[in-house]
C-alpha cells in the first residue's frame, strides 16, 4: 500500500464482547472458496496487486500480479517490473474498468471506494452476500492490503456485532502460506486500523 496515515474511527462500532455463553457464527465467503483464491504477493510491495488478484480469481477472472502492475506503472528501461505500493487512487482505477482475461473472458470491474472502516451493518451486508471487501490498513511495518471474506457475529440487544473479522493476507510468510493466507484478528482491533476499504462488483460477458 501507498505510504499514507491512515485514520481510526472509534464510532464505527466493532463491539468486542466476552462471549461467555454466547455463540460466535461466520458470514461470508467459505475458507474452502478462498483456499483456492487466495494469492501470494511476488513483491514485497505488490500486496495490493494480489489483493486485486486475489478478488478477480474469486470471481472466475484470471489476471496476473505482474499484468496489475505493468498497466498501473509500465515497464522500467531494463525491462523489469517496478517494485511499488499504490495509491487508493491507483487501486480504485484497476477496480473500475472493462477487460479480457488470460482465459479470454471478457469482464468488467466496478468498485465503491470508501475511507476508514466500512461501517458495521455495510461490511456485514457485503460478507452476507459473499463479496470480498479489500482493505488498506496500518500494520505493524507500514500500509498494507488484505481481502476480508468473513466476520465473526455475536447476536447482542443492540443487534449483530462484529467480533472478528478474517483477512486472506498476500503477505509470504511461513505462516501465511501454511494457512493460505487466512488470519483472524479481532473486529475492534481491525476496525481501527483500516484507512481504505473497496467492495466491488464483477460481471463476466
Amino acid at each position: 500500500m501507498a505510504q499514507k496515515i491512515y485514520y481510526c474511527l472509534s464510532f464505527f462500532i466493532f463491539i468486542h464482547i466476552t462471549a461467555n455463553a454466547q455463540e460466535l457464527y461466520y458470514e461470508g465467503v467459505s475458507s474452502k472458496k478462498m483456499n483456492y483464491t487466495a494469492s501470494v504477493q511476488n513483491n514485497t510491495q505488490w500486496c495490493w496487486a494480489a489483493s486485486i488478484q486475489m478478488v478477480l480469481k474469486y470471481y472466475g477472472v484470471y489476471v496476473t500480479q505482474e499484468q496489475i502492475v505493468q498497466r498501473s506503472f509500465g515497464v522500467k528501461r531494463n525491462g523489469q517490473l517496478p517494485n511499488l505500493t499504490a495509491s487508493p487512487e491507483l487501486i480504485t482505477a484497476n477496480l473500475n474498468k472493462w477487460g479480457v482475461d488470460n482465459r479470454g473472458q471478457r469482464y468488467r470491474v466496478q468498485a465503491t471506494w470508501g475511507r476508514n472502516a466500512p461501517h458495521p451493518d455495510m461490511l456485514l451486508k457485503e460478507m452476507r452476500a459473499k463479496y470480498p471487501v479489500i482493505i488498506g490498513y496500518e500494520g505493524e511495518n507500514g500500509g498494507h492490503a488484505v481481502v476480508i471474506t468473513a466476520v465473526g457475529i455475536l447476536d447482542t440487544q443492540q443487534g449483530p456485532a462484529i467480533e472478528e473479522i478474517v483477512v486472506r493476507d498476500p503477505w509470504p510468510s511461513r505462516r501465511n502460506r501454511r494457512r493460505k493466507g487466512r488470519v483472524v484478528y479481532p473486529g475492534e482491533d481491525l476496525a481501527n486500523r483500516i484507512g481504505d476499504y473497496w467492495f466491488i462488483r464483477v460481471q463476466k460477458y
